[in-house]
């Protein structure tokens, strides 16, 4: 399996998680919501924001669209969260803005694959 390419993996305060949407929630006609747990496996979003340079924006730009196969392709990475190592994959495509000639700001939608 690929492994992400970069050294440093997020900022800080780019760095969002949240735990999986895994719950199915029914109203009734009559008495209380029942709710019900949908898996035991469930993908956690992320939301991740990193400085690069021109030359990083590069590497990723090829590990998204050669090894990943334009991001349809799992890989390990390192949790900014919690420093473990686990199984990713992008959610949507990396979105790159340009922070002046020398750096661009890379935004990614990723998920913690169960």
């Amino acid at each position: 399996m690929a492994t992400w390419p970069l050294s440093n993996y997020v900022l800080p305060d780019g760095y969002s998680e949240k735990p999986p949407k895994n719950s199915l929630r029914t109203e009734m006609d009559e008495g209380p919501v029942k709710t019900r747990r949908r898996s035991i496996a469930a993908r956690r979003p992320i939301t991740a924001q990193k400085q690069m340079t021109k030359s990083d924006v590069a590497i990723l730009d090829t590990f998204y669209t050669d090894t990943l196969v334009d991001g349809t392709l799992p890989f390990d990475w390192i949790n900014a969260r919690t420093g473990s190592s686990v199984e990713m994959m992008f959610v949507e495509e990396p979105v790159y803005e340009s922070l002046g000639a020398t750096f661009w700001m890379v935004s990614m939608k990723l998920e913690i694959l169960p």
